[in-house]
Order: C-alpha cells, then sequence, then structure tokens
C-alpha cells in the first residue's frame, strides 16, 4: 500500500473529488478560488465543496477563499497531490530535526529552500499545509526573514505516518459531531449529545441545533446566533416545564440562572467543591455566549469591514452551547423519572 492511499476516505463521490483537485491546483497556483462567487456561479457544485467541508478536508482562509487542509491533501486525486504530499513529509522529517536541535528557535525558510531545494513560495504551500494538520505549525511569513516554527509533535509523534493518521482520526471525530452522526443506533459517548437534542421533545431546540450545525460550513456569524438561541429555547423549555412565568426583557444568563435553580443546578448551592466549578462554568460559558452573539453573530448590524469569526470559534460556540442545552434537557428527564 502506498503513502497516498494509506487512510483515503473511500466514500467520497466522484464529484468531490473532482472539486477537490480544483481547489487544490488554484492554491498551489497562488489563485485561491474565493468561495462566496464560485457558489454563486457553480449552483450544481456546491453540494460537493459542502461535502469536502463537511468531512474536514477544506477550511476558510480568512473566512474568504477555499483552502486545503492536509487530510484534502491525502485524499486529492493526481500526481500533483502526490507530490506535494511527498513533500510535505520531507518537510516534516526537517523540520523535526530541527526541533531536537533548537526547539526555541523558528527555522528560516532561506535554510529550507537550501537543505530540500525547493523555492521559496513551495515551502510557503507545504507550510500551510502542516499548519492545517493535527500537528499545526508557527508560521512567521511576515518576518524578516521568514520563518516556520515545530512544535513538539514533530519530534513526540511516529513521523509523518502518524500525523497522517491523526488527520484521519481527527476528520472522522469532527464529522461525527458537525454532521450529526448516524442517527440509526445513537453512540454512547459525545455522539450521544448531538443525537439528544435532534430528538429531543423541544422542537425549537432540535431546529436551532440542526441549522447551526449546517451554518458552520458556510456561515459562521449565522452559527453563533443559532447556538445562542437553540441555549435560549432550553431555558425556556424548563422554565415553561416548571410553570415560571418568562418576562418578556430576560435575558439569556437571566434565563439560564432561573432554569438552574429549578433544575438544582444553582453552583451556590451546598454541593461538592468540584461540581460546584463545573456548574459555575456553566454559567460563564452563557454569559460569554451571550456577549458572543452580540459582538460576532448576525443578530445585529455590523459595520462595514468588522471581521467575521474564525469557523473554530463558531464550532466552540456551537460545541459549549450543545453542551449546557443538553445539560439542562438530560437533568430534567432525570428529575421527571424520579417523580
Amino acid at each position: 500500500m502506498n503513502t497516498k492511499s494509506k487512510g483515503r476516505r473511500t466514500h467520497l463521490s466522484a464529484g468531490a473529488k473532482r472539486c477537490l483537485a480544483t481547489i487544490l491546483a488554484a492554491e498551489l497556483g497562488d489563485n485561491p478560488i474565493e468561495a462566496q462567487t464560485w457558489r454563486a456561479q457553480n449552483a450544481r457544485r456546491i453540494k460537493y465543496v459542502n461535502e469536502l467541508l463537511k468531512a474536514r478536508m477544506l477550511e476558510f482562509r480568512d473566512n474568504t477563499h477555499y483552502v486545503v487542509r492536509l487530510y484534502g491533501l491525502m485524499n486529492a486525486p493526481g500526481e500533483v497531490a502526490e507530490s506535494t504530499l511527498s513533500k510535505c513529509e520531507r518537510l516534516f522529517k526537517l523540520l523535526a530535526q530541527h526541533y531536537r536541535r533548537s526547539p526555541k528557535v523558528p527555522i528560516p525558510i532561506v535554510e529550507i529552500t537550501k537543505r530540500l531545494k525547493f523555492p521559496p513560495r513551495e515551502v510557503e504551500h507545504l507550510a500551510h499545509f502542516l499548519a492545517r494538520s493535527p500537528a499545526y505549525l508557527g508560521l512567521f511569513l511576515t518576518n524578516s526573514p521568514p520563518a516556520l516554527q515545530p512544535n513538539e509533535n514533530y519530534v513526540a509523534w511516529g513521523g509523518f505516518q502518524e500525523l497522517r493518521s491523526k488527520a484521519v482520526d481527527e476528520a472522522h471525530q469532527a464529522e461525527k459531531f458537525i454532521a450529526g452522526l448516524s442517527l440509526d443506533t445513537p453512540p454512547i459517548t459525545g455522539g450521544a449529545i448531538a443525537w439528544d437534542l435532534t430528538n429531543c421533545e423541544c422542537e425549537a431546540v432540535g431546529e436551532y441545533f440542526g441549522k447551526a450545525i449546517e451554518r458552520l460550513t458556510h456561515d459562521t456569524e449565522g452559527a453563533i446566533t443559532l447556538a445562542r438561541s437553540m441555549l435560549e429555547a432550553g431555558c425556556k423549555y424548563v422554565l415553561e416545564e416548571f410553570r415560571i412565568n418568562i418576562e418578556k426583557n430576560m435575558d439569556l444568563p437571566r434565563l439560564y440562572r432561573e432554569a438552574a435553580r429549578c433544575l438544582e443546578l444553582d453552583p451556590h448551592r451546598d454541593l461538592d467543591e468540584v461540581l460546584r466549578s463545573i456548574l459555575q462554568g456553566g454559567v460563564a460559558i452563557v454569559c460569554g455566549l451571550a456577549h458572543l452573539r452580540n459582538r460576532a453573530g448576525d443578530a445585529h448590524g455590523r459595520g462595514h469591514g468588522a471581521p467575521k469569526p474564525a469557523r473554530r470559534h463558531a464550532e466552540f460556540a456551537v460545541m459549549m452551547a450543545t453542551a449546557v442545552t443538553s445539560l439542562l434537557l438530560r437533568t430534567l428527564d432525570a428529575q421527571r423519572a424520579l417523580k
């Protein structure tokens, strides 16, 4: 088995593979595809790009252009992808050697070009693929001279093959959460939370959860707003269950405090110190989501040129809102069982 085929995602559609090859060629040609324009001009191919985003083979650069992750490079068809992946391995090995000798000092790209005989621009492309991998990589491309900073993953892991394995594992685990998992048999671990919210009694929670997951691939602002709406719907559902009057001007933190009090999740109660700290963390998450929605969501008008939240930030917001909402609804179910 060659290094290209190992860990390949065999169920990627033919159309998605063609899109992946096109986006890779554009990136390597220093002409990355601008997402919004491309989607407007290629309506029939949007499903293929969404498939790649969902599979964690693509991501947005600065929330504007499509770029290929290392996992995407591993799955891209053609000799160009094969050659580029092989060069990534050579760069990985060089960075591992450098880190062992000088772990605190970045390595200048000019030194890499001398040792690997790659042009500086090609080194930058390869570095971006490693930066979009589980190993990560510090990029100091605007420094003088431009340099790269590896980390302990380059020496702690079993070489480039383990990096590839971790890229596969990371993509599959993320896809299970982001994609909504296989709902036929709910998993016991993290996936059970997503399954619970998708199929919970509160239809609003399930609807907001599903929409938030869909928006993560192309609308990070909307995903953050929907995450907040999901949590708010969960709080209101609990309060309605306890016949608590919901005032019109109740904000999210107050809604959560009232719901937590009804469910005996108030961190100020006489609880174990560790549990109290966890519940206090839940309050902090709720307050943070409320502020994040106001600053980074799409619920309020934003000035021209205001930066969009990165996908990782939107994913984190959705995951945190999912965890807290699940805690509320599962605690409600547990209390019902005791009655």
